[in-house]
């Protein structure tokens, strides 16, 4: 009865344990989005699982009926493994509630790349520069892989 009672207790701290993660893993505990102000995006890196976004430019311009907007950032991987960069899953969301997404990399004769993923070797880091395919109002939200990783404020 003795070894009953422990493979009892055993089975049920590890459902218990399950459970515990199933309800982390759903959000149960969430910390809070940073709120970034525009001015301080430069300083301020964002986190996101192992890779660190700073944004050195989120800029957009309208001439006459022309408009052009692009962001550039640094993308880190602060792991001592490989980690792919996405840049197809980074998404801003406008105060006005408008997606913009990126484009693409601009080339010298007026084309544009599509912006294709990159492995970032460990502990390493890249400094891009992405088109966006719209202008983007502040306040905005950042996010990642389906994840809302920061707001950006005036």
């Amino acid at each position: 009865m003795h070894r009953r009672t422990y493979f009892c207790s055993c089975v049920a701290a590890i459902l218990l344990s399950q459970l515990s993660m199933t309800a982390l893993g759903s959000g149960a505990t969430q910390t809070p989005v940073p709120q970034i102000k525009e001015s301080n995006l430069a300083k301020t890196p964002i986190h996101d699982g192992p890779l660190t976004f700073t944004i050195t430019e989120f800029k957009a311009i309208s001439v006459f009926s022309a408009h052009a907007a692009w962001i550039k950032m640094t993308v880190e991987n602060t792991s001592s493994s490989f980690v792919t960069f996405s840049p197809a899953i980074l998404a801003i969301v406008g105060r006005d509630g408008t997606q913009v997404n990126v484009f693409g990399i601009p080339l010298p004769d007026d084309q544009v790349l599509p912006a294709p993923d990159i492995d970032l070797t460990p502990k390493s880091h890249v400094k891009t520069f992405y088109l966006l395919t719209d202008r983007s109002e502040i306040p905005a939200k950042l996010y990642y892989d389906q994840q809302l990783i920061a707001e950006i404020v005036k």
